[in-house]
């Protein structure tokens, strides 16, 4: 979304087009780039949901003979796209599991693996240029995915969303002290590996360890803990969110994997401290701005860790941006627009 907002100044006026399927909520409100939504192509019998965009969409563009660009993990079978993958998060993520997960959350795990697999072939077949998130994850398509030959280019992410939401304290707990608590913010899913933070809350008793993100039914068990000081808030709002982030001693960021990892670049620019994961994509994005830590181990005196001097934020901020990766996209969709026109 905000990549698309940001294109916007680039296109003149018609020239480029937001498809969107029937009872799309959220649409941004754009200057130039026109909102084409299923009541404007005329066609009220479009196939809904996961399908659409094999089948309804991918009809659409091949009518308009135009250039189909994909920001998500979506798949269409049109030739000649600039489509992303941002990670590969969902075929590694069957490698990491909550305390117990029972059978029906393995299916599910399965089957989403095997569909994202189907994903990554279409990409792979369809693809003019590949969209990665860092140099880690274009590693990661060339290793694992048999992408030879196949031109991934590097778009990180930005924050300067952050700034556009305004902080709000909706008192959820009051355990919740301005500078006296650590916090975790994302879907609280196996790869985010929240078991660190259950495990060091039991080791620093006087710390509180605020954690928001919708929490999965599988995770119930793990849930059951006996740790006081271990806050679950579930779904939060982003005025509360930014509050959060904005109060907190340190971000917490114990990821097995991750293809960028947003929210330390968004507490950076808040001018905060983050903790995150001693993993390869985190030392590519983040150097030395930021405090390691082993996410198989959860002793970790934090308090101790983050009172160490580190490097000043500002070259990663100025490096990762959205205006810069909106530039980005632009040129790419420039490059390929030319190659398809006659002669």
């Amino acid at each position: 979304m905000e990549i698309l907002k940001r294109l916007d100044q680039y296109f003149r006026p018609g020239e480029a087009e937001l498809v969107v399927p029937k009872n799309t909520v959220n649409i941004p409100k754009l200057c130039n780039i026109e909102i084409c939504t299923w009541e404007k192509r005329g066609c009220p019998k479009e196939i809904k949901g996961v399908l659409w965009g094999t089948f309804s969409y991918s009809s659409y563009i091949r009518k308009k003979n135009g250039v189909n660009v994909n920001f998500s993990n979506r798949a269409e079978w049109v030739n000649n796209s600039i489509t992303a993958i941002h990670d590969l998060i969902q075929l590694e993520n069957i490698k990491y599991s909550f305390l117990k997960d029972n059978f029906r959350v393995k299916l599910k795990r399965l089957l989403n693996n095997l569909w994202f697999r189907y994903k990554i072939f279409v990409k792979k077949h369809t693809a003019a240029v590949l969209v990665t998130s860092s140099e880690f994850s274009k590693s990661e398509l060339y290793n694992k995915c048999r992408m030879n030959g196949k031109r991934i280019e590097v778009i990180g992410d930005g924050w300067e969303n952050i700034n556009d939401i305004i902080a709000k304290d909706e008192r959820l707990d009051n355990r919740i002290v301005k500078d006296k608590y650590y916090f975790f913010v994302g879907n609280i899913l196996p790869h985010k590996n929240i078991k660190w933070i259950i495990e060091e809350a039991g080791t620093m008793p006087n710390e509180y360890f605020v954690i928001a993100g919708k929490i999965p039914d599988e995770i119930t068990d793990l849930l059951k803990n006996d740790r006081d000081n271990c806050i679950f808030l579930g779904h939060i709002s982003d005025e509360y969110m930014k509050y959060l982030m904005m109060n907190c001693k340190a971000l917490l960021f114990p990821s097995y994997i991750e293809g960028f990892g947003i929210p330390p670049l968004e507490k950076l620019a808040l001018g905060g401290k983050a903790i995150v994961a001693d993993i390869p994509v985190m030392h590519e994005v983040y150097g030395n701005c930021v405090y390691y830590i082993d996410p198989d181990k959860g002793d970790v005196d934090l308090n101790q860790l983050i009172s160490n001097p580190v490097e000043n934020a500002s070259k990663v901020l100025e490096r990762h941006t959205w205006d810069k990766s909106a530039k980005r996209w632009f040129d790419l969709i420039e490059m390929i627009r030319q190659e398809k026109q006659p002669g």
